[in-house]
């Protein structure tokens, strides 16, 4: 597994103006050569040049994970995917594959806008999750959940890359300073956070800190 995602980022080349596309078929459960996934993470984002934080504009490729079986290593495929700027889909025996690769396909032949960034002017924005936006195609969505201080009107801004040109999108949105509405976001957003914290225990090992946070988001939301 390790070699197979190496090699074929090697092969990918150098950055381009035309984005490159590498597709993973996987139970993601690395059997021979090297077997440890953090170091099998931090060779792909070697070989793919995102092991920086300014990796977007240096990316090799985006790499599309397809994960196929009950026992799929899912911990290891989603963060191939998120750290690289594409996406995981999953087919379990019995589902029709090939409306999936289908549907994956489709996805991937019409990119919208990559390399995303995403300025929130006025209300001060904090704990957005994803993190890493990744890249946005036709017929899908890219759904954030943080949290704000401050109130008033504010200006969301923002920009990507499409059709080889900069594009730039600004929305004016209101961040109230108090609502009784949508009051299931408090729980969507407690819940990637959560799971951004897991992945930091995963990540990292065991922490004190972040496992009483983990208790008390659960308790409260």
């Amino acid at each position: 597994l390790n070699d197979a995602l190496v090699q074929s980022l090697e092969l990918a080349g150098k950055p381009g103006e035309r984005p490159k596309m590498v597709i993973l078929l996987t139970d993601g459960l690395p059997t021979a050569g090297e077997r440890d996934l953090e170091t099998i993470l931090k060779n792909v984002a070697k070989a793919n040049h995102t092991q920086e934080k300014n990796e977007a504009e240096e990316r090799v490729a985006r790499m599309f994970v397809f994960g196929v079986g009950d026992d799929v290593n899912t911990h290891l495929l989603d963060r191939v995917a998120d750290g690289n700027g594409a996406s995981s889909n999953y087919v379990r025996p019995g589902e029709d594959i090939e409306a999936a690769v289908s549907s994956l396909y489709s996805k991937m032949s019409h990119p919208v806008l990559s390399n995303l960034k995403l300025k929130i002017d006025g209300a001060r924005a904090h704990d957005i999750y994803p993190q890493k936006l990744p890249d946005l195609f036709v017929g899908s969505q890219l759904v954030l959940v943080g949290r704000y201080d401050g109130s008033g009107q504010s200006a969301i801004t923002l920009t990507g890359t499409g059709a080889g040109q900069e594009r730039e999108f600004t929305y004016e949105a209101t961040f109230p300073a108090e609502t009784a509405g949508n009051a299931f976001l408090a729980r969507v957003w407690a819940g990637r956070r959560i799971g951004h914290l897991l992945d930091e225990l995963r990540l990292h090992g065991d922490d004190k800190e972040i496992r009483e946070e983990v208790v008390r988001l659960a308790m409260k939301f």
